[in-house]
């Protein structure tokens, strides 16, 4: 008998228990499961599940790795206090990520506005928000998975990246010129190559690999604090990465703050 329920925080054995993740639904002894910091969603036999018991602790490791990314941009705002930093219009597609997004670009001052969106319905609501909110950075993330022995190169291999893609391609055709809007799109495993041909300035996963939750808000933090006459290039943000190039990569691209 497997005591697994909605609401546990897991891991599986048949992955060496290398993803801890929150089951968010079980149907016929399947489990499905939800990322706590990586954006991805699975599925498991619930068999293959055992509850992860220090909870705390990887808690307490998301603080301090959050502390850890707000220190190494702090040199950085101490010289630079009479500037204007670029508004982010962050979209994502789990409530729950979202609500951690708007809470780091709050306690970071860094002006936002952040809606949850599944990622099938991003590309229809990209020009309204744009209009809407004027942002100079464009966040647009939620869960990706590419699917076990397939094309990497056919974007139908992969869960989410198609509506990425159109939502990047919605986003140019309101404003063409990568150094006044800047986007960053992608999540786990997301057709990296795709995502920049569409017009993307940073994208995910060049190596089809699990991002860090914080991942996409470096870029946009990068970009938001960086004055328009400086560059954000990889060598600005990979330090602060999870797995450096093989999680993001992109092109060098002005920032968007101001001074004033």
């Amino acid at each position: 008998m497997h005591n697994i329920k909605i609401g546990d925080y897991v891991v599986r054995k048949s992955h060496n228990k290398d993803i801890l993740f929150k089951v968010i639904d079980i149907r016929n002894n399947i489990s499905y499961l939800q990322g706590l910091n990586m954006r991805i969603f699975a599925d498991a036999h619930i068999s293959d599940l055992v509850r992860y018991q220090n909870i705390k602790d990887f808690f307490m490791h998301l603080d301090r790795r959050e502390y850890d990314i707000y220190n190494k941009f702090r040199g950085y705002l101490e010289k630079e206090r009479n500037i204007k930093f670029g508004k982010i219009l962050h979209i994502d597609g789990d409530d729950i990520y979202a609500k951690k997004t708007l809470r780091y670009y709050k306690k970071n001052n860094l002006p936002c506005s952040v809606y949850s969106i599944k990622e099938k319905h991003q590309p229809k609501y990209i020009k309204d928000l744009l209009f809407k909110e004027n942002p100079s950075i464009l966040i647009i993330t939620g869960h990706d998975a590419l699917s076990k022995n397939s094309d990497i190169r056919d974007i139908n291999s992969y869960r989410n990246s198609k509506y990425f893609r159109d939502s990047i391609i919605q986003a140019r055709r309101v404003q063409r010129d990568k150094n006044k809007l800047a986007i960053f799109a992608g999540a786990c495993q997301s057709y990296y190559e795709e995502l920049m041909n569409a017009g993307a300035n940073f994208a995910s996963s060049p190596g089809r690999i699990f991002i860090d939750f914080f991942d996409p808000l470096i870029v946009a933090h990068a970009l938001s604090i960086t004055d328009n006459h400086h560059i954000v290039g990889m060598g600005t943000i990979v330090d602060k990465l999870q797995e450096g190039y093989r999680s993001i990569n992109g092109i060098p691209t002005y920032g968007r703050a101001k001074y004033i």
